[in-house]
């Protein structure tokens, strides 16, 4: 078995201040998180093809620029019950900012609500600390470039 390439968008707004859209997941587990999802193989290996893809498929958002990948990934490993399930052994994402130009969200079906928080409230909506630390970085990559 090996690992699962995946992506994760942190995606924001900038009007007055700057907001990251977090949303709630409903399917799997339930608590706060950023799009994602995994690289699978019509992306070519591509990660932003597939991070475009996610954030298409669980935000309805294609107005968006990625500014850039991060330098942080989230790694976990999947419960041994799910190996078989899933075919992998764990996840590897790789964490990209994206900025987005309108609010309008159509959530898919594994989310049940979103939010656009600006970083103090999405950083305590997060629901795990992998993807905290993955905003905390991102943050900092904002603000050398915003």
């Amino acid at each position: 078995m090996s690992v699962r390439k995946a992506v994760v968008g942190i995606i924001f707004l900038k009007h007055d201040i700057v907001k990251f859209l977090l949303l709630h997941r409903k399917l799997g587990w339930d608590g706060w998180e950023f799009p994602k999802g995994g690289v699978e193989r019509k992306d070519k290996d591509l990660e932003e093809v597939a991070l475009k893809r996610e954030i298409s498929e669980e935000t309805g958002l294609e107005n968006i620029r990625v500014l850039s990948k991060i330098p942080f990934e989230i790694k976990y490993d999947y419960p041994i019950k799910y190996r078989d399930k899933y075919k992998h052994t764990g996840t590897v994402q790789s964490v990209f900012l994206v900025r987005a130009f309108s609010p309008e969200i159509k959530l898919s079906i594994e989310h049940s609500e979103f939010m656009w928080l600006p970083y103090e409230e999405a950083m305590n909506k997060l629901t795990f600390p992998d993807q905290k630390k993955a905003l905390e970085v991102a943050w900092k990559e904002l603000n050398k470039n915003v």
